[in-house]
């Protein structure tokens, strides 16, 4: 509703600052995880799916074992539905988090599921020390 009101009221006097607001907000309902979160989840065996939003160039060259690749410009729902495990919680990784981020607002856009972006991405993991794999 809070949406709804802006937009019809603000939006006539303001239109880019109406803009930037729901932008804001968008990126403020979209949930972050850490790598030690992502890693607890893969510890504990979680219902999750992870997906590399990076081109398949990067993807391999490193990427985190249980992540399966979807560049960014192939995010839709129809396309992570084919990957992901119905149920299952949806995290999209990049290198450092943007275009993981944009990811989540994409898909959220397109009316897919909720997803999470790994904060700081495979750089953050590995700098951690966690387990990566390249593809030769």
């Amino acid at each position: 509703m809070f949406t709804s009101i802006l937009k019809s009221n603000l939006g006539q006097l303001f239109p880019r600052e109406l803009e930037d607001s729901m932008y804001m907000l968008r990126l403020a309902a979209m949930k972050t995880l850490s790598v030690e979160d992502l890693k607890t989840k893969q510890d504990n065996s979680s219902a999750f799916t992870l997906i590399d939003v990076r081109s398949p160039e990067e993807y391999k060259g490193q990427h985190i074992p249980f992540a399966e690749n979807l560049p960014l410009d192939q995010v839709t729902p129809e396309a992570v539905q084919s990957i992901a495990t119905e149920g299952d919680e949806l995290i999209f990784v990049c290198h450092s988090g943007g275009r993981s981020s944009k990811a989540c607002e994409k898909l959220q856009q397109a009316g897919g599921p909720k997803a999470s972006t790994v904060e700081g991405g495979t750089s953050a993991w590995a700098k951690k020390g966690y387990p990566t794999e390249e593809v030769s």
